[in-house]
């Protein structure tokens, strides 16, 4: 059964597209913490992940062995997440396909954030940004759930 790890701290607020893509045929694993992502990472086979940019349980990154990275109390978790670990150089699911999936708004703070970690890390097509609550959200979800199943 193909897996997504889906990447947030309150779960809740997308109960409904869990349901969705559950039924869709996909086993979800949701994670919160830098350390229990990694091992998720480094121990199952993750088909596609979808990041939370904010994750206010992650201050840093030390418990994964990254060091002097700023995740702004946990609003920009996601981004150090892309960047420190989904993305590096040496990373098996540099190819896997990402949604980001944010209560924040797609301002041009987040779409900084996109184009210098997609820049950093190499990743020439940027993933879709989602925001909560925003027109046509959900629609928006299903379409890009189904491109990748």
């Amino acid at each position: 059964m193909p897996t997504i790890l889906w990447i947030d701290d309150n779960p809740n607020t997308v109960a409904e597209q869990i349901d969705e893509v559950q039924q869709a045929g996909f086993k979800v694993i949701i994670r919160d913490k830098a350390h229990t992502i990694k091992e998720m990472l480094d121990t199952k086979p993750i088909n596609a992940i979808i990041v939370d940019v904010m994750l206010y349980g992650v201050n840093d990154l030390k418990s994964i062995n990254v060091f002097q990275i700023s995740t702004k109390q946990g609003r920009d978790a996601g981004w150090a997440l892309l960047e420190h670990l989904i993305w590096t150089s040496d990373s098996k699911y540099r190819q896997v396909p990402v949604l980001i999936l944010s209560g924040r708004p797609n301002d041009e703070y987040q779409r900084h954030q996109m184009k210098r970690v997609c820049d950093e890390c190499g990743i020439k097509e940027q993933p879709l940004y989602i925001e909560k609550g925003e027109f046509n959200w959900i629609q928006k979800f299903s379409e890009w759930l189904k491109k990748i199943q």
